[in-house]
């Protein structure tokens, strides 16, 4: 598990064999960024929270100010 107060990039998380979770935990303000996950990351910004299915690569996640709901982006990896 990582958690910050402030932005948390990552290189990679996770590989193709491992069945964990991993878990990154930010504040409001904070911004995720990933350059390539496996499955099972698990986004956490404040009480909201998302778990990726599949792998991504350029993930960038943050907190909707507006909806509340966090915001993903990234590219699905075949």
């Amino acid at each position: 598990m990582v958690q910050s107060k402030s932005d948390v990039t990552v290189v990679t998380v996770g590989n193709e064999r491992a069945v964990s979770k991993t878990k990154i935990q930010i504040q409001r303000e904070a911004i995720v960024r990933v350059d390539l996950s496996y499955p099972g990351l698990v986004i956490q910004i404040e009480n909201r929270s998302l778990t990726l299915d599949t792998a991504m690569r350029r993930i960038k996640a943050v907190l909707n100010q507006e909806s509340g709901d966090i915001d993903l982006q990234g590219l699905r990896v075949r």
